[in-house]
This record gives C-alpha cells, sequence and structure tokens, in this order.
C-alpha cells in the first residue's frame, strides 16, 4: 500500500472516530435533558388548588352563551345584551339574523334553507336589524309598532 493510501485510511479513521463520538456524546445529552424534564415536571393532579389557581387566567374565560336554534342550527352569542335583544325577535327574524352576521350566509343561501326568494330574507333581514337597533337603542317594541 502506499503512503498517499495509508494516509487516506488514517484521516477517514479519524472522521468515522469522531462521527461516532460526537453520537454518542448526543445521545448522551438527550438522555440527561429526558432525565432533567422527568425530575422537574409536576402533572396537575399533583398541584395543590393555590398553585392551580395560580396558573389559571380568568380574564380568558368566555361569558355564559346564550344558544339560538337558527333553522334547525345551534348558534351561540356569548354577549348578553345582543342575546336579549335577539330573544324579542320572532323566531324567523332570530334565524335570519343569526344565520346572516354569525353563520356567514348568503341571503341566497338562508333563503334556499328557509324556503324564501333571496329578496325576501334581504327585506326581512333589513326589518330585522332595524328593530334589533331599535331594542337596543331605546328599548323599543319588538314588533317594530310605533311609541306614539
Amino acid at each position: 500500500m502506499t503512503k498517499e493510501k495509508a494516509n487516506r485510511n488514517e484521516v477517514v479513521g479519524m472522521f468515522l472516530t469522531y462521527c461516532r463520538k460526537t453520537l454518542v456524546n448526543a445521545r448522551t445529552d438527550v438522555l440527561r435533558e429526558r432525565k432533567r424534564r422527568l425530575n422537574r415536571e409536576v402533572l396537575f393532579c399533583d398541584l395543590r388548588r393555590s398553585e392551580l389557581e395560580s396558573l389559571a387566567d380568568w380574564q380568558d374565560v368566555p361569558e355564559r352563551e346564550t344558544v339560538f336554534d337558527a333553522a334547525g342550527k345551534p348558534i351561540g352569542v356569548t354577549d348578553k345584551d345582543l342575546a336579549d335583544a335577539l330573544e324579542k325577535l320572532c323566531p324567523e327574524e332570530q334565524a335570519i339574523i343569526l344565520l346572516s352576521y354569525f353563520a356567514g350566509w348568503s341571503d341566497r343561501r338562508i333563503g334556499e334553507d328557509m324556503g324564501f326568494p333571496r329578496s325576501t330574507v334581504q327585506n326581512r333581514r333589513a326589518r330585522a336589524l332595524a328593530r334589533l337597533a331599535d331594542i337596543l337603542t331605546e328599548g323599543g317594541d319588538p314588533h317594530g309598532k310605533d311609541k306614539d
């Protein structure tokens, strides 16, 4: 074997040794990290009540939801004032408002689901919005009658 080949084999051997050591050290690091995490990990069931409460962020808890039946589809409303106002509308108006604004349905889709033409849905939605605005701003009559 020539001197050049011997030198090359020696370099390859050194490189293989370096790779093995690197892999062994990396594996050791991973095992140590797992062990360290396992020793520091605490299960929620092992925490005291005061520790659990300190972890909770009560500002992120959503308000109670009022669930409406909009043409057979349950839709939740979290705003209490809006839910109270919606309850004063007739079920058909509720469904049109909820499906349009909360479910994002088009007038055409609402009409197909409820058995009305698109233009009827558009007109009833406009009237329902006017009544809803009146209820929310002045506590007006939910049926659109004049207060005179």
